[in-house]
């Protein structure tokens, strides 16, 4: 017994003697707790400028940022390791709140994650039937796609894991709202350059490119990369865009960008709110407004009192600062405005609305009745495809305006899904492909999700997946609620580091701005630069705005409290959760991080009761073995993660398109056996990728109509061997199905090449492949109307089975007509001709009419 208290008080000794030896150095303290946030603070503006929207995620353009980001997290894990403290565990640890919310909402985090990586493994062994057989109820099966996306959930999850460990981190005044204001003044200050650079959008950059368009429209389109016919759906889907889309900043969707406005937009006017008192603290006492701590009791002391009051000359927070703050929400609100987005508007008008309300609210308990319904608003919206269906006949449905209508068909696709793939679902970054099978006839579009951050879940990773997302949901928010209570955390402390020369609040906006640099100096060697003219108006707005909030605004204390800040985080993630249950962005890094980081705030605040010290904090993690394997083990594995990612889906993906890019070139320098060559060498580095294998049949396209137009151009049947390179057109053709899986946009890119060859050389077995390939495209899509078109005038052409092609023509007229969808009707849509036309379709292959195809086939 002697030798163990003897051990025991050595070791407390040494540890009195550590903590005296960082508690005597400052700015070894300070850098230990901010390099971390510098880290972490460049990364969240890298993702501002390349947020991955739209489809590029599952093209695997977050894979750098994403790999990026791990990266910085184990760096940050493994300095909290060596420093003493590290992870969740040991945050609840610090600020003295119970240990069991952060395990249970770690373990459903870690849940979710392992689930939806499980989903994404299956799509390996998803069967690709050949061609010719029956592709039954097969979907799914795109790796490559789930594995992209798969790393977005992982890289959100060791971000909120690493925050939660960075956010409980005391400065040394004791205050914990440095860190969570400075988080919060990320969203702001980059919600200011969103919505400046929009505007700029609005003003500038949209009224150009349409006098452009209007000046030379195929320019414009071929700029772009789109090809869209003069009289087609997809010129017309353009148009739409252009004129009506609304801006989209450094996104791809004006919906997106709508969602992260929206969070800002929250943030910032629940700030005008909380601060005006210390601005106009006699408007204030007239219109009844308290304080926190006035708020909490009911009765407490009015804004005009000397701890609530701000003097006229030398406050922190003056009335001008409060005006530059309103030109920020306008800013903000003006953008939003802009995108035309009803979700965006929504969202904002409701969790603002109950501000404006919670601000009036005199009590603890009103202020919880407040609460309350802004969670059971956000609850019964999040819940619209579940109830809605059972409580809401179908002829209320189709009154709803159209863009609702058209939510509940995503919603009921998903839903027809998951009757097939209950456990697993479509998998990651399989859901556009999966939704070929399953929307229903009237659907206007092909969408990539649902609509619906967690009908999107379900249609990931089945239903275990979106019940580990509602739990975790559920515990964070409940347990929240349960700990909303006035000053349970601690006070806000203002002037708390006054006269350092490097104090916490520093770091965040130095993390931001280096992030910034690193974006241009990056885009400048990658050739992916930011819109230069917007950024030469967004940057100094979002630099001003960032100093509003990272110094008047934090050091003044305008949340009296680390619970109002809380409370703060997480009406704006009710306001994000709205807005994602009727748009997209959930897996889009851009705007997932926002909910991320707004989650890790409320994460750490869910615990119950603010008790024990740093000292008697360290005692316990050096006490409890399970903290130290969380302390060493979080890092290590979070470095393994980053290796995975690196060899499994960074270097694949960036070595094929480095590949990829060198043989286009070598295509345009009329090198076919250079461009060949490259091809088969990035089918090689990743032998899941489509694009290098269908590059490789269209260069031996290239070489075909070459030869065909040195022969002449008689319809013939010209060699299949392909010299230069050893390989043939059937073994190209074969691989780009193979990899095309069971992807019907992708076959049918592949049928149009093998339908035009027939239009050259009018060989029979380019017309049988065409057959097969786009019977398969029909069995995987049997809503698309156009597939069922271009399948009808192939049957017609090999005279084969006339009932069959009436059929599909019939099928296409009717799919054509349903839902009343302009851009589905069969004369905004072309076929290829099917019949041998020799030189005059070397060019390009002809097309006619969808309408005028099938009207001349059911007339006969």
């Amino acid at each position: 017994m002697a030798t163990v208290e003897t051990v025991t008080r050595k070791r407390t000794s040494n540890t009195t003697t550590q903590n005296s030896a960082v508690n005597a150095s400052p700015l070894f303290e300070n850098l230990r707790l901010g390099v971390p946030w510098v880290l972490l603070s460049a990364c969240a503006v890298w993702v501002c400028h390349h947020p991955s929207d739209s489809t590029d995620v599952e093209q695997g353009g977050a894979l750098g940022w994403c790999l990026t980001t791990i990266v910085v997290c184990s760096l940050v894990h493994w300095i909290g390791a060596f420093a003493g403290t590290s992870g969740p565990v040991a945050a609840s640890r610090e600020i003295g709140t119970r240990p069991r919310a952060v395990s249970v909402a770690g373990l459903l985090l870690v849940g979710l994650v392992a689930w939806v990586g499980l989903a994404a493994w299956q799509q390996r062994y998803v069967a690709v039937p050949a061609l010719g057989d029956a592709a039954l109820s097969v979907f799914g099966g795109d790796w490559r796609a789930a594995s992209n996306e798969w790393w977005v959930w992982v890289t959100g999850g060791v971000w909120c894991w690493t925050l939660v460990g960075c956010l409980r981190k005391r400065d040394d005044a004791g205050s914990l709202s440095v860190w969570w204001m400075g988080c919060l003044g990320l969203v702001v200050a980059g919600g200011a350059l969103m919505a400046a650079h929009s505007l700029h959008q609005v003003y500038v950059s949209l009224p150009q490119t349409l006098r452009e368009y209007q000046a030379d429209p195929d320019r414009v389109l071929a700029a772009v990369g789109i090809h869209a016919p003069e009289g087609s759906n997809a010129r017309m889907i353009f148009e739409n865009r252009l004129r009506d889309g609304g801006p989209t900043a450094t996104f791809a969707l004006a919906n997106t960008l709508a969602g992260f406005l929206c969070v800002a937009w929250v943030l910032v006017w629940a700030s005008l709110l909380r601060s005006l008192p210390q601005a106009f603290p006699s408007l204030a006492n007239r219109l009844g407004w308290k304080n926190a701590e006035a708020k909490s009791s009911g009765d407490g002391p009015s804004f005009n009192t000397d701890r609530g009051s701000a003097p006229a000359v030398d406050s922190i927070w003056s009335r001008w600062h409060w005006i530059g703050l309103l030109l920020v929400s306008a800013i903000l609100f003006w953008g939003l405005w802009k995108t035309q987005s009803r979700a965006g508007m929504l969202s904002a008008w409701i969790i603002g609305a109950l501000l404006l309300v919670d601000q009036f609210a005199r009590g603890s308990l009103r202020r919880r009745w407040v609460t309350g319904v802004a969670l059971a608003v956000t609850v019964a919206i999040v819940s619209l495809p579940i109830w809605t269906p059972f409580l809401v006949g179908s002829n209320v449905l189709q009154k709803l305006p159209e863009s609702v209508r058209f939510r509940y068909q995503y919603w009921e696709a998903t839903s027809r899904m998951l009757g097939e793939s209950p456990w697993l679902g479509a998998g990651p970054g399989n859901y556009q492909m999966a939704y070929h099978r399953f929307r229903v006839p009237e659907s206007h579009e092909i969408v990539a999700d649902p609509h619906h951050f967690l009908v999107e879940t379900f249609g990931a990773a089945g239903w275990p997946a979106g019940a580990l997302l509602v739990l975790l949901l559920l515990v964070l928010l409940w347990r929240w609620w349960n700990g909303d209570r006035p000053n349970h955390l601690g006070s806000v402390v203002p002037h708390a580091v006054e006269g350092k020369g490097i104090t916490p609040r520093w770091f965040i906006p130095l993390g931001a701005g280096l992030g910034w640099l690193a974006v241009w100096v990056f885009g400048v060697q990658l050739g992916v630069l930011p819109d230069f003219d917007a950024q030469l108006i967004a940057f100094p707005v979002a630099c001003f705005v960032g100093w509003l909030w990272w110094f008047p605004m934090t050091r003044s204390g305008v949340f009296g409290s680390a619970d109002e800040v809380a409370r703060l985080a997480a009406f704006a993630g009710m306001a994000g959760l709205i807005h994602l249950s009727f748009s997209g962005g959930w897996t889009v890094p851009g705007m997932a991080i926002v909910l991320w980081l707004l989650a890790a705030i409320v994460w750490v605040a869910s615990g119950e009761t603010l008790g024990g010290n740093r000292e008697s904090s360290e005692s316990a993690i050096d006490k409890s073995g399970s903290t130290t394997l969380l302390r060493w083990g979080t890092p290590a594995v979070m470095s393994l993660l980053a290796a995975m990612m690196w060899w499994t889906a960074y270097e694949p993906v960036a070595k094929t398109r480095e590949l990829m890019t060198l043989a286009q070139v070598q295509l345009r320098r009329g090198s076919i056996p250079a461009a060949m060559g490259l091809c088969e060498e990035a089918m090689s580095a990743d032998p899941f990728a489509f694009d290098p294998a269908m590059f490789r049949l269209h260069v031996q396209q290239q070489q075909f109509l070459r030869s065909a137009a040195s022969a002449g151009g008689r319809p013939m049947s010209i060699a299949r061997s392909v010299g230069g390179d050893g390989s043939s057109t059937d073994d190209a053709l074969t691989e780009a199905v193979k990899r095309a899986g069971n992807d019907p946009a992708k076959l049918q890119a592949i049928g149009e090449m093998v339908l035009h060859r027939f239009q050259v050389a009018g060989d029979q077995t380019d017309l049988h492949r065409a057959a097969e390939i786009y019977r398969r495209c029909h069995q995987l899509s049997p809503t698309h109307q156009g597939m069922a078109a271009q399948l009808a005038v192939i049957e017609e052409a090999r005279g084969d089975s006339a009932e069959e092609a009436r059929r599909l023509a019939e099928l296409a007229v009717e799919l054509s007509k349903a839902g009343g969808v302009v851009t589905r009707q069969l004369d905004l849509q072309t076929v290829l001709l099917v019949e041998p036309l020799g030189r005059t379709a070397i060019a390009e292959p002809k097309v006619k009419s969808a309408d005028e195809a099938m009207r001349a086939l059911l007339s006969d």
